[in-house]
């Protein structure tokens, strides 16, 4: 029974039989090299959260929807599945996603019984609560086999499996670092390389644009002595002509202005004296090009090709084609690696759980669906769409085809249905009924009768 339902509200489950849990072992989450705090850091790098952004974006606008599987299945519980997720889409998708920075996305389940209109009162989830992964304490039986969390750090016990939804990014290669459950964190340890490489250079290029804005003067002076004749008192006076060079820069750099002797050496026609500010324009783009090498590892850390965000910049990035090639690319990474696994677990633990409870353990799942498509397989429905429409047959699946490029249904009508005659509003629709007869120019006009010209 759901920790958060009464008895008098928990009539559907009558025919549920809960396993006890006999295990009593809990793992703690491991951070392995790079810690919880550092992650939340590199969350907030401009490339990173734009990657996370983009596959957020693509994936809370899909349209999710549950198909329940053979012919003679009643599609009452795919509808039902449907009205169930349907206000939880955007946050459970959003929230899911952050296994991608942690490894796993751990939430509680929240039911409530809601009524609707014309069918009576269903079990549903008031909210699917994420948790925080920094505080989440994993359970497993003897067998390694998941057995809910609780959060020791707020003095919460462990939560039975069933009544929580723990969602694991890559748990394959979550074998290899620690226990499977635990996923695999896109930001490890060698995005992290990556990412402290970037902030270190970003910190050392600003600090050298800070000196830029009043560079060092380098003076030129021949190094030699000169005498100088006082005019008061007669007596010769040596000097050093770099010395007074050197006084002449600082009196620069706090805004005196200089003057200084003009002269040529007679060998190579350069002044012998002058002053000149230190400036290299090399640096600059050995620190641009150091930062555009990083800020690409970090987009192919998280599989984005770069080209999708420069095309937004640069002219240089190439054609219009080549950037929705690179999307279409994209997709059918983050829709194997992130979308079908997410349809596998939401299905088995959410959908599953819901409909079994409220249909019984015998009811069929239906199965979750996404339009994740390419764009080239959109044209492609279209232009079949287009062709069938202009031949007067529909091809086969066309709802389905039509779920896929998001488009409405289409609409049902009659083959032997007898056109009616005339246009909207002429002579024959019944709204003009006793305005005019005949056509204008033509026969009797009313209007031309009633003032005479008839």
């Amino acid at each position: 029974m759901p920790r958060n339902l009464g008895k008098e509200k928990a009539k559907v489950w009558n025919d549920l039989v809960l396993f006890p849990y006999g295990g009593k072992y809990y793992l703690g989450y491991q951070q392995e090299d790079v810690s919880f705090n550092i992650k939340l850091k590199m969350l907030g790098h401009p490339q990173i959260k734009a990657g996370l952004r983009l596959a957020e974006a693509i994936l809370c606008n899909t349209e999710w929807y549950h198909q329940t599987p053979g012919k003679d299945s009643p599609d009452e519980i795919s509808e039902y599945a449907d009205w169930v997720l349907e206000h939880l889409w955007h946050d459970l998708v959003a929230s899911a996603l952050m296994a991608r920075c942690f490894g796993f996305s751990a939430f509680e389940k929240v039911y409530t019984m809601e009524s609707r209109e014309g069918k009576g009162d269903y079990l549903t989830y008031e909210k699917i609560k994420y948790v925080s992964p920094s505080t989440v304490d994993l359970y497993v039986d003897e067998n390694g086999n998941y057995g809910g969390f609780g959060q020791k750090v707020y003095d919460v016990e462990r939560i039975k499996p069933e009544n929580t939804f723990w969602f694991v990014h890559q748990p394959q290669q979550g074998i290899l670092r620690q226990h499977p459950l635990f996923g695999w964190s896109e930001l490890d340890k060698d995005m992290y390389d990556v990412w402290y490489r970037n902030v270190i250079i970003w910190q050392m290029f600003v600090r050298y644009l800070a000196k830029k804005v009043s560079p060092p003067l380098i003076g030129y002076a021949p190094a030699m002595d000169k005498p100088k004749k006082d005019r008061v008192t007669g007596l010769t006076v040596w000097y050093n002509l770099m010395e007074e060079v050197f006084n002449v820069a600082q009196k620069m750099n706090e805004g005196s202005v200089a003057v200084l002797p003009y002269e040529e050496s007679e060998k190579s026609g350069e002044k012998k004296i002058d002053l000149k500010y230190l400036e290299s324009t090399s640096r600059v783009e050995a620190f641009l090009q150091s930062l555009n090498a990083t800020e690409a590892q970090l987009f192919y850390g998280l599989i984005i090709p770069p080209s999708i965000f420069t095309k937004l910049t640069s002219s240089a990035a190439g054609s219009y084609a080549m950037m929705e090639s690179m999307v279409d690319v994209y997709l059918v990474i983050l829709k194997g690696t992130v979308c079908e696994p997410f349809k596998e677990q939401t299905q088995e633990q959410l959908t599953k759980d819901i409909v079994r409870r409220q249909f019984g353990l015998k009811a069929p799942v239906p199965h979750l669906q996404a339009t994740l498509e390419t764009a080239s397989v959109r044209k492609t429905i279209n232009d079949s769409l287009s062709v069938a429409g202009n031949l007067g047959k529909w091809c086969p699946d066309v709802d389905q085809y039509l779920k896929i490029i998001g488009l409405p249904k289409s609409a049902m009508f009659d083959p032997n249905f007898i056109k009616p005659s005339g246009r909207i509003g002429g002579p024959d629709d019944p709204s003009r009924k006793g305005e005019e007869v005949g056509r204008v120019g033509g026969g009797t006009e009313p209007r031309k009768v009633a003032r005479g010209t008839g």
